[in-house]
């Protein structure tokens, strides 16, 4: 993931098996186009692991959210409105079959 980021952003485990990705300076399209980009790179990479006779194939499911710059971004509620949106977006993603991207508008 990180080599697929590079300096675009950041990647941080926010818990469990969820990750985010925060990305400046970029468009829905970028943004899009990027975890797509990371949808495809975990597909074709199945991983090895100890004591599994074949390799196990991992998909991920992406909740994007794009918000215009705001010194407002920096209020805890606002940031946690943020998350909640950007994992509303990744449910839907699971629920439309896994390996998917979907975009949720975000209010901020």
């Amino acid at each position: 993931m990180e080599r697929t980021v590079a300096s675009a952003g950041f990647v941080a485990r926010i818990g469990g098996e969820e990750f985010m990705i925060g990305l400046a300076d970029t468009t829905q399209e970028k943004a899009l186009k990027l975890a797509r980009n990371l949808c495809d790179c975990i597909r074709v990479k199945p991983f090895d692991l100890p004591d599994t006779p074949a390799p196990v194939p991992v998909t991920i499911s992406i909740g994007l959210i794009v918000t215009q710059p705001s010194s407002k971004l920096r209020q805890p509620a606002l940031l946690d409105t943020l998350i909640k949106s950007a994992d509303t977006a990744l449910y839907a993603a699971k629920s439309a079959g896994r390996n998917q991207v979907r975009v949720r508008q975000s209010a901020a």
